[in-house]
């Protein structure tokens, strides 16, 4: 038994009608739909749990003029517990006490308020019903349910039961939705099951745990809940031959409840607080001595709490968040929504969480989503710049000015061309269309052949938006000094020619 997922295959082979509906029930059941930011999960007991952020968006980008400049922002959302969309990952077992003290005569109390009096077996039923219908609820986590009994045991195989809760077809189905109704009577088939038992015998522990493992066989969900009850004290049997038993199943936990005056937690050779202690999960043990509780007891097997909602920011220390309504912590089914004030974002990038923790009668949970932001200082446009920014040379020499053209990142754009041109001095007027190269560049050389300084301004048209342009860089132009001087006494001076100057590449 402590393989279960090779006779799970077996007992497949066995029963086609629970592999078909097993397989088409699980499929819809974790059918969830996908949300950008949202975080699905669910606590221990197999109820749902999700935060959803809304905003600010995951990936948002927020610009700012100055490096030193901050951010203040607001985190909306909601947190939704036991949502009626929940994912019905859980499978309920119960295993009920059929021995003779359960049905004895003197064995009465009124459970229900009416001023009647019931058998402790008929309590048991009604508080079974009681806790199938909130495991029907579409906000409960429950998918599939199924029946084990234990009395005497002499004969483990004999004296102890897994219980067909659909008699009406000729092969056993050990597990059925909470809400199956296989006859159409308007009741659940597991209700009809358990109201009609009869008790007799002894008490064997162990019996029941047996018979509830060949049930989980049959499970394929990754949570699986025992509600183990009792009137008394086992008087055979020994629930540690089940040691680690219980471990290949997925999350198993095992809640013992004692019914009466005669039983108790702690009590026997064989506790049911040990009993609490055997599934992949430790459980709990109940005592309730006034069976008119036991419907409230039961109940919170299934019943859950939105408990708070912190956010934190880069994974620093959590603070809570208040600005939340309803108030918490709030009874299950709830869906909360949430504002939470971020502030003082600088330059860089922020993870943005926010925790929602919860519990229902398996433990405590939480779940946490996350959004990134980035605050910036955005790049600076394609840029056009001219260099150098100041030169001086003489009339016949050749200068060379380079335009460099970026982009918004900084990166090179080539194959674009600049308009070089001399807006102002001796030549002014002058233009050459250069094609910038691998890195930006562009280049273009014009010889000197008056006297002045030359203006230079480089111009660029992107195919969409404005023009660019450069800054302005100077060309300082002046004589052949030492020329004039040697030619001084010889003759006059010839008379300078004048020339257009090539400004080209």
């Amino acid at each position: 038994m402590g393989d279960g997922h090779a006779s799970r295959t077996q007992r497949w082979k066995q029963q086609p009608w629970l592999v078909v509906t097993l397989a088409l029930g699980l499929a819809l059941a974790f059918l969830v739909p996908a949300s950008v930011s949202a975080a699905d999960g669910s606590l221990p007991g197999g109820t749902s749990l999700s935060v959803d952020i809304d905003e600010p968006a995951d990936g948002l980008t927020i610009e700012v003029d100055d490096p030193a400049e901050t951010v203040d922002l607001t985190v909306t959302g909601s947190a939704s517990l036991a949502g009626a969309d929940a994912t019905k990952n859980t499978t309920l077992i119960y295993v009920l006490d059929l021995s003779g003290s359960m049905g004895f005569s003197w064995s009465t109390t009124d459970c229900t308020g009416d001023g009647n009096e019931e058998l402790y077996l008929e309590c048991q039923a009604l508080a079974v019903e009681f806790l199938n219908d909130l495991a029907a609820d579409p906000s409960s986590p429950v998918g599939w349910t199924g029946v084990a009994t234990y009395s005497s045991a002499n004969n483990l195989r004999t004296d102890a039961h897994n219980v067909d809760l659909d008699p009406g077809r000729d092969d056993d189905r050990l597990l059925v939705p909470p809400e199956y109704d296989g006859d159409g009577n308007g009741v659940a088939d597991l209700v009809d099951v358990v109201k009609g038992f009869d008790s007799g015998g002894g008490t064997n522990f162990e019996a029941g745990l047996w018979e509830a493992l060949r049930i989980l066989d049959e499970s394929t969900t990754p949570v699986n809940r025992l509600v183990f009850i009792s009137d008394g004290q086992a008087g055979s049997g020994d629930s540690t031959n089940l040691s680690g038993e219980f471990d290949g199943f997925g999350t198993t936990r095992i809640d013992t409840f004692a019914i009466t005056e005669g039983s108790g937690c702690d009590a026997g050779s064989d506790p049911l607080e040990e009993v609490a202690l055997l599934g992949s999960e430790p459980g709990t043990c109940t005592e309730v001595e006034d069976l008119s509780d036991l419907n409230f007891v039961l109940g919170q097997v299934l019943s859950s709490e939105l408990l708070s909602l912190e956010g934190s920011v880069n994974s620093s220390d959590a603070q809570t968040i208040d600005d939340v309504t309803p108030d918490l912590p709030a009874q299950g089914p709830v869906t909360a929504d949430f504002s939470w004030d971020v502030s003082d974002l600088g330059v860089g990038q922020h993870e943005l969480c926010v925790t929602a923790t919860g519990a229902d009668g398996g433990g405590e949970g939480s779940v946490t989503e996350c959004v990134t932001v980035t605050v910036e200082v955005p790049p600076a446009p394609d840029a056009l710049t001219l260099s150098p920014s100041s030169a001086t040379g003489t009339v016949g020499e050749e200068h060379t000015v380079t335009a460099t053209l970026l982009d918004d990142d900084g990166e090179p754009i080539s194959g674009a061309e600049v308009v070089f041109e001399i807006t102002d001095g001796p030549h002014a007027g002058t233009t050459a269309t250069i094609t910038t190269d691998d890195e930006g560049e562009a280049t273009s050389t014009y010889e000197g052949t008056e006297v002045g300084t030359d203006e230079i301004v480089a111009t660029h048209q992107p195919e969409e938006g404005d023009e660019l342009t450069s800054n302005t860089v100077t060309m300082e132009w002046s004589e052949v000094l030492g020329e004039v001087e040697e030619l001084e006494d010889e003759a006059e001076p010839a008379t300078p020619v004048e020339a257009e100057p090539d400004f080209t590449g």
